[in-house]
């Protein structure tokens, strides 16, 4: 199977992907370190709900995400208290090719896609038309906050 590397080149990877069609999949991706070392592919988009944890909000990713193009809407909180919305929070891994829409207000340490981009950490052609809405400062960025 090919994957992504850190270039954004397709290269050979030695773990199978595990597909992912439902937010209840791609949830599973939290569950532990050997999950958040994966390696998904995502199916088809998918929408998450506004009290949704995202991937890496314990310990980072470290695996690969191929998006193949497809995208993630994220849940509105117009509260701005939950800053957990995104699909990744802490990435230490690649995420290629995913799309991210919705609507949210955040006071800070936001990215639509990537809230905090680690050491190690690649996002590769992703974008984002998220309407995001800021109410505090600091750490807010369109596609990665930090």
């Amino acid at each position: 199977m090919t994957g992504v590397d850190v270039s954004g080149n397709l290269t050979k990877v030695s773990k199978p992907y595990t597909a992912i069609s439902t937010y209840e999949e791609f949830q599973k991706i939290n569950k532990s370190d050997e999950s958040l070392a994966g390696n998904y592919v995502l199916e088809n988009d998918i929408t998450l709900p506004s009290d949704w944890d995202s991937i890496g909000s314990g310990k980072p990713f470290t695996g690969c995400f191929e998006g193949k193009g497809h995208t993630i809407t994220i849940g509105a909180d117009t509260a701005g208290t939950n800053t957990n919305l995104v699909p990744f929070f802490k990435n230490s891994g690649v995420i290629h090719d995913l799309n991210v829409t919705g609507t949210v207000s955040v006071k800070t340490y936001f990215g639509s896609v990537v809230s905090s981009n680690g050491s190690g950490g690649y996002v590769i052609d992703c974008s984002s038309d998220a309407n995001i809405t800021v109410t505090g400062k600091g750490m807010v960025g369109g596609i990665v906050g930090v």
